[in-house]
């Protein structure tokens, strides 16, 4: 949402973060954009447009007799039905259009949701930050954040399987961005743990770090995970990927040519993720909700 605001000021479109907390202030990433804070009662009227992520939807309804335009940003579908509590729809709780950050979303939005015309904005990711370092270190980068317990039996399995070879993980864990991109660039294998996932970015930022990527694609990540690019396992294989993770360093260990061939895959890949392509996706919409340019 950051990064929406920030390319709708830079295309001249007034546009500004609101949040509850006036305390709060994201610590993982530069967050220098206008903000309002709820506690401050600000003014809403009836030309502006409200756009609020699907985990919130609900705080529509206390607000539901402002005349403002009110936009759903889905980036998890999984969590929709958290956001909305007792509330039937969407529509009953006045929203007027949904915006999703992936196919898989956009699609159970316009067939689940009964929004049969959710607009798509892609992700994009900062691939000046993002990139392969020159020198490759061989360790495993991974965020077990989500899935603890899987990364506990696979880590175990894959020690076991590969003994004296076996690499070292470098955890990304309460990091900020430029720090985390710091260990995707220098690592030669990242272990997805993706889990109910409406997107799910860090594999895709680890592909643009050149990394080779081992593990689940979380559901939301069918978009981008093919065999040209990944070694994907099933959500609930935690065998296969500790196994898959076996392979993998060997071949990494040994310069074997498919790892440069899925590296390069995994750039391309990524490269599709871009905030210029995030950013005219989010123009489009703007021009079909306002009728101008």
């Amino acid at each position: 949402m950051y990064r929406h605001v920030q390319h709708l000021l830079r295309n001249g479109v007034q546009a500004s973060i609101v949040h509850n907390d006036p305390s709060f202030k994201p610590a993982w990433f530069g967050a220098d954009v206008p903000t309002q804070y709820l506690k401050n009662q600000p003014t809403i009227s009836s030309g502006d447009v409200l756009v609020v992520p699907e985990v919130h939807v609900s705080w529509l309804k206390t607000i539901k007799q402002i005349p403002a335009r009110k936009i759903v940003l889905c980036q998890n579908h999984f969590l929709i039905y958290e956001g909305l509590k007792d509330a039937r729809s969407w529509q009953e709780l006045g929203v007027s259009h949904a915006v999703a950050t992936s196919e898989i979303i956009a699609n159970f939005i316009n067939t689940v949701m009964a929004f049969p015309d959710a607009s798509l904005v892609h992700l994009g990711i900062d691939h000046n930050l993002f990139r392969p370092a020159p020198i490759k270190k061989r360790q495993i980068a991974c965020m077990p954040r989500k899935m603890p317990g899987a990364f506990q039996f696979i880590r175990k399995t894959y020690e076991r399987l590969a003994g004296a070879d076996a690499l070292p993980f470098a955890i990304i864990e309460n990091m900020s961005e430029q720090d985390a991109a710091r260990v995707l660039s220098e690592s030669s294998i990242f272990l997805s743990l993706s889990w109910l996932e409406g997107f799910g970015l860090p594999p895709v930022e680890a592909m643009a770090s050149g990394c080779t990527v081992v593990g689940f694609h979380g559901n939301g990540g069918r978009e981008y995970a093919t065999e040209q690019n990944g070694f994907w396992c099933e959500g609930d294989d935690w065998e296969a990927v500790a196994r898959a993770l076996h392979r993998v360093t060997g071949l990494v260990m040994s310069g074997d040519s498919q790892i440069a061939r899925m590296t390069e895959a995994g750039i391309r890949t990524a490269a599709r993720y871009s905030f210029a392509n995030e950013e005219k996706d989010l123009l489009d919409f703007a021009r079909k909700i306002s009728g101008r340019p």
